[in-house]
């Protein structure tokens, strides 16, 4: 196996952080998308504020990202709680304009039914009488 020479290996490492460090620079110059994360910002603005003897709160900018996430999160909850709420009204009121249609479909079933019941005793009834009649 082919050893690799330190010195080489050391060289290749320091220009490739060159490099992602002018590439780093550029991105965060040039695209909306920062290579730098937040958290670095809020660490390094925080440290040099200890360093000259204050407090990392006293920092303009200071968030507590934990917080925001959870507020984000917690407001994204609550939009998808309000879309649900809206989801099953909107159910319920259809359900409960179908279950009238329903009903009154339904009544007007029972009295179809009921006339042709009546319909049908009438129809027995004179056949009955007719049959009656002649047999008399």
């Amino acid at each position: 196996m082919p050893s690799i020479d330190p010195r080489s290996l050391l060289l290749f490492s320091a220009v490739l952080r060159l490099i992602l460090i002018v590439y780093g620079e550029w991105q965060d110059t040039h695209m909306e998308v920062s290579y730098t994360d937040v958290d670095y910002l809020v660490f390094s603005d925080a440290a040099s504020l200890m360093a000259s003897g204050k407090s990392p709160y006293e920092r303009t900018t200071y968030r507590a990202l934990t917080i925001d996430n959870l507020h984000d999160q917690m407001k994204t909850w609550s939009l998808k709680l309000e879309s649900s709420e809206e989801t099953v009204r909107n159910f319920m009121n259809v359900s409960e304009k179908e279950l009238k249609e329903l009903s009154i479909e339904k009544d007007e079933a029972e009295k179809s039914f009921r006339n042709e019941q009546c319909k049908a005793a009438n129809l027995i009834n004179e056949k009955g009488k007719n049959l009656h009649g002649h047999m008399l």
